[in-house]
């Protein structure tokens, strides 16, 4: 997907969303929040300041404090981010006792907010993620009930994609982030390409924003 960034820019523009750019490094705070567990990320050795301290797991971390500080100028918009994550190795370290690299992921993540009805955020993001993947010729499209926030629910996906079997826990998917009935699975020519869905109200309050926030999150 992340061959033709410039045409996802230009059609998500198009879509009224607004680029923004956030930095990889977040806060231990910022992460958990999120529902993450903190082993889910990345700390950095002698970090400038608490507040980028960790490489991000997701976008997600970054681009709500984002949606907050902006929601008094702007109390509604739709944003968009791409950007890297990474993932760390389920072997943290090496044969030579040396600390093995993260996976580096590209992500798309666009966010719907503001004051609206139950669940218009998320109609309105998935017209805007169907009229993307028709402007890129996708045709094989799906969007299916998920569980959403289920504690101790574990969603997976595998080392190399999601079509191999090797079981590694899904940085999309960390317990209680999404909000119940109101979350889908995204699903292009039979594999798993990302979530879309309401951000549970318990993690927006976190962060102190006041409307709701609907996120699709994909590969």
């Amino acid at each position: 997907m992340f061959g033709t960034e410039d045409r996802l820019r230009n059609v998500l523009a198009g879509a009224g969303a607004t680029e923004v750019m956030t930095y990889s490094l977040t806060s231990r705070e910022a992460i958990e929040r999120c529902g993450y567990a903190i082993d889910a990320a990345l700390a950095i050795e002698n970090p400038l300041s608490e507040e980028f301290a960790y490489l991000r797991p997701s976008v997600l971390p970054t681009i709500l404090p984002t949606v907050a500080q902006n929601q008094e100028h702007h109390p509604k918009g739709l944003v968009f981010e791409m950007g890297n994550v990474y993932i760390p190795n389920a072997e943290r370290r090496t044969k030579n006792a040396e600390v093995s690299l993260p996976r580096e992921e590209m992500r798309l993540l666009v966010a719907a907010y503001g004051r609206m009805v139950s669940g218009g955020h998320v109609v309105q993001l998935k017209g805007v993620i169907e009229h993307l993947f028709d402007r890129l010729g996708l045709r094989d499209v799906e969007f299916r009930s998920a569980e959403g926030c289920q504690p101790g629910n574990s969603r997976f996906s595998s080392q190399g994609g999601f079509a191999s079997g090797e079981q590694i826990p899904d940085s999309r998917f960390p317990s209680c982030l999404w909000h119940p009935g109101r979350t889908m699975d995204v699903i292009v020519g039979g594999v798993l390409v990302g979530v879309l869905g309401e951000v549970h109200p318990s993690v927006i309050e976190q962060f102190g924003i006041s409307a709701r926030v609907a996120v699709a999150d994909l590969d």
